[in-house]
């Protein structure tokens, strides 16, 4: 998928995150590749990789309403790729009350909030994409 495309996608689910304000999540699990599986309370079963996860970080940061533009996708020096590598490495998955959940990046990237509307939406929105 290309980034342009992507970037609609994230841009459509954040819009969407109202229409899914009543959802919850009634399972969590991790797929064999490696992708966060979500079965929905309206039946919606979801599969989020970890480099789709990332990219979509909701985090100011990342989409650039934190006083400057979203992070530029950049040509990286052979002595940068292993650490840019480590940015789609999960860590740790840790909740955030009873509304969200929070990733831990192996770079250390820590302060998207994904909260269950956004996630919802975020999986509808992949899988139109990825139906297409």
């Amino acid at each position: 998928m290309n980034k342009d495309l992507f970037l609609a996608l994230v841009n459509r689910a954040l819009g969407r995150r109202d229409e899914f304000a009543a959802v919850t999540p009634d399972d969590l699990a991790w797929t064999d590749a490696g992708a966060l599986r979500v079965t929905f309370d309206d039946g919606h079963v979801g599969e989020l990789s970890a480099p789709v996860l990332r990219a979509a970080c909701p985090c100011a940061e990342c989409r650039g309403t934190h006083g400057g533009p979203p992070k530029a996708f950049t040509v990286l020096s052979p002595a940068k790729m292993a650490q840019a590598a480590r940015q789609t490495v999960i860590e740790a998955v840790e909740p955030v009350g009873h509304y969200a959940l929070c990733v831990v990046w192996g770079d250390g990237h820590k302060d998207g909030i994904f909260s269950w509307p956004y996630l919802r939406a975020l999986s509808a929105e992949h899988l139109a994409a990825t139906l297409v």
